[in-house]
């Protein structure tokens, strides 16, 4: 007797449909997943950018502590003053660069040859990572015979107050009333209104200005205005509420002096206690002149 064959039924595959509804569904899942990942990754972004503000505010207290007074936001040094060193300059043997710090001839101007293979070196602890522009080295005139360097940007401005005046006018230099002064020194007890109520230190990003446009900004070493100060003579993001980007009659650029960020809603900003804290966009400022960039009255 033969055992009966068993009918085998041919497997069935997907039809197109079916195949285009599971694409669909994984790509509607893919469009609500994806937020969320770039969500968690500039929250990242911005807990590292909050450590490197950290890091800079310790500095500059252990910077006064030993020395007893904050650094200059521009040194005085010979040679076109108007383009001088940083604070973050003398700041270097806070932030573990001693032998960086070493390597500047601080008796000539940070443009001059001797000087200028440093400003090439890249720090990334003053550099926000939601800003990738920031890591990109420009290549700049030195302002000395025509010479090219390399030059790379910070995301970490310091405050010259609600007043500040790029001049060497004694008069002018005297209305200075910002922690981060020109050709002066700060004290720590000449913050009034309290280390925790006073800001420091705040961002500025790249990314917010034309392409065309980053080169000029922010570069490291230079303690010139549109590279390492702010003033909050500006608003914050004035790139977007000041339409002229020359200089105004004070000597201030608009949109170089401002604060701004790659982070949405606001900017980080560190003040002298050593805190860091979100601001938003929104803050109550004054409005200035949206041509001039010049304040009310």
């Amino acid at each position: 007797m033969k055992c009966p064959v068993p009918i085998r039924t041919p497997r069935r595959g997907f039809t197109l449909i079916e195949l285009l509804v599971v694409i669909a569904i994984i790509a509607v899942l893919l469009a609500l997943l994806l937020p969320a990942v770039q969500q968690a990754r500039e929250a990242a972004r911005r807990v590292q950018c909050t450590n490197n503000l950290k890091q800079l505010a310790l500095a500059l207290n252990n910077y006064e502590h030993f020395n007893g007074a904050y650094p200059m936001s521009m040194l005085d040094v010979p040679e076109y003053v108007m383009n001088s060193f940083s604070y973050i300059v003398p700041l270097l043997p806070q932030l573990e660069q001693q032998p960086l710090y070493n390597a500047f001839n601080f008796n000539l101007n940070q443009s001059m040859p001797q000087n200028t293979t440093i400003a090439g070196v890249n720090l990334g602890m003053i550099q926000c990572p939601s800003d990738p522009d920031a890591a990109i080295p420009v290549s700049v005139d030195s302002f000395f015979g025509g010479t090219v360097y390399t030059t790379q940007h910070n995301s970490y401005t310091c405050s010259g107050g609600t007043w500040y005046i790029h001049a060497i006018d004694p008069v002018r230099l005297g209305q200075q009333n910002g922690v981060f002064l020109r050709f002066m020194s700060a004290r720590m007890a000449d913050i009034s209104d309290g280390t925790s109520q006073t800001i420091g230190l705040g961002e500025r990003a790249l990314g917010v200005f034309p392409a065309q446009d980053r080169w000029w900004y922010d570069w490291w070493t230079n303690g010139y205005f549109g590279d390492t100060i702010f003033t909050s003579l500006y608003p914050m993001f004035a790139i977007r509420r000041i339409t002229d980007v020359s200089p105004d009659g004070l000597g201030n650029d608009p949109w170089g002096d401002d604060t701004s960020s790659m982070h949405p809603g606001g900017a980080n900003f560190a003040f002298m206690d050593g805190s860091v804290h979100f601001i938003k966009d929104t803050i109550d400022t004054w409005l200035p002149d949206p041509v001039t960039g010049l304040p009310p009255g």
